[in-house]
């Protein structure tokens, strides 16, 4: 079978891993690694034995596809000038910076007959395979990703930067439109939010609390899942996953716990976790996630089936993180006194000559004037 000739742009810290894994690939077949900075390319080179180019436009020859890890303010143009030749591309996420630029790449992807697929890698993570196959209709939904402060991907908060892989998590175990959501955010190093919280609730009824932080003192990524089915957890750096389904008695309530004498309960609750609740530990095999991915884009260039993480995934994750961080920009710190809006939650100086709602008053400070702020403000 003739290999996939294939670019990478970008040549920074996941655009070195897509070249080196690309490279292994025997269906693929590595044009280059594209990047404007040749101090970059050189550092990519001198560990892939690959070419190096500051533009597409100097490649030796046309590729068939396309693995963008670009800054994600360049997505919507590449994606288009690629997608509209035809090219089959692979995005990192974000797939664009917002929800329209990435409904654009998604109809141009269509109309051009291209794969577009989203680099949503935790849907290649093994311990979320196996969750997906233990859950059957899932009902609460939590998520925890935390971790230290990398100074990497300062130029936007941590819902694109983390969140939105779980965004993208909970939204393929969940086949219902959002209904609502709320969210709260903090900056802790800079402008953007830091660490946030965001719960979704959807129109079926399930709800899901998304946790992230980037400057955490522990390091976590875990799911957990409330199904009909009963209970799964995955840690999804240990790939342990563990799976907790209530006997049929207990699911139909055939016993009366509660009315069972003391020693019976007594019984119960040394049997609970084997007999009527019981455990069942799973570690995931070992894959590489991002191989798997690319393996997908293969899979989906060759077969003309739909990738894992599809374009239009891709933008639903997006126009969730959306209403998250406009919710966390609209969260009034103060309450309905002058507030301090959104992650930056410091409060300003007092200044006078701003109306205060429900009040007649006026300051710029969350909160009223003291009584000797305007004895000294009326002189």
């Amino acid at each position: 079978m003739t290999r996939i000739p294939t670019v990478v742009i970008g040549a920074g810290h996941l655009g070195t891993i897509h070249a080196r894994l690309a490279n292994s690939l025997d269906r693929i077949d590595l044009l280059g690694i594209v990047d404007p900075s040749a101090a970059a390319r050189e550092r990519v080179c001198s560990q892939v034995p690959v070419a190096g180019y500051g533009s597409l436009a100097e490649l030796p020859r046309s590729p068939q596809a396309a693995i963008v890890a670009a800054p994600t303010a360049l997505h919507h143009d590449l994606g288009q000038q690629l997608l509209s030749q035809g090219i089959h591309v692979l995005m990192e996420k974000p797939i664009t910076v917002d929800s329209g630029q990435a409904r654009e790449l998604v109809e141009t992807a269509r109309r051009h007959e291209a794969v577009l697929q989203v680099g949503h890698v935790e849907r290649f993570n093994p311990a979320f395979c196996l969750l997906t196959e233990r859950v059957n209709r899932a009902k609460f939904i939590q998520t925890r990703r935390f971790s230290e402060y990398t100074f990497r991907s300062t130029d936007v908060g941590v819902v694109l930067d983390l969140m939105i892989h779980d965004l993208d998590l909970v939204l393929s175990l969940v086949d219902s439109p959002v209904a609502q959501v709320d969210a709260v955010g903090i900056s802790v190093m800079g402008e953007h939010e830091d660490i946030a919280h965001a719960r979704l609730e959807f129109e079926n009824g399930t709800v899901a609390n998304l946790e992230v932080s980037r400057c955490s003192f522990v390091r976590e990524r875990s799911v957990q899942v409330f199904a009909d089915n009963g209970y799964v957890q995955a840690d999804l750096t240990s790939r342990l996953v563990k799976s907790v389904a209530p006997q049929g008695d207990m699911l139909s309530r055939a016993v009366d716990f509660l009315g069972q004498t003391q020693e019976q309960r007594n019984q119960v609750r040394a049997d609970l976790f084997t007999q009527w609740l019981p455990i069942v530990e799973e570690t995931a095999p070992e894959a590489n996630a991002i191989l798997d991915e690319q393996r997908d884009f293969v899979r989906a260039i060759e077969t003309r089936h739909a990738p894992r993480v599809s374009g239009v995934e891709g933008a639903r994750a997006l126009e969730v993180a959306e209403r998250v961080l406009a919710e966390i920009n609209e969260h009034a710190w103060y309450g309905k006194s002058l507030p301090v809006r959104g992650p930056l939650s410091i409060p300003l100086p007092r200044v006078v000559g701003v109306d205060e709602p429900g009040s007649s008053e006026v300051s710029l400070v969350p909160g009223r004037e003291t009584q000797e702020e305007r004895q000294r403000r009326a002189g």
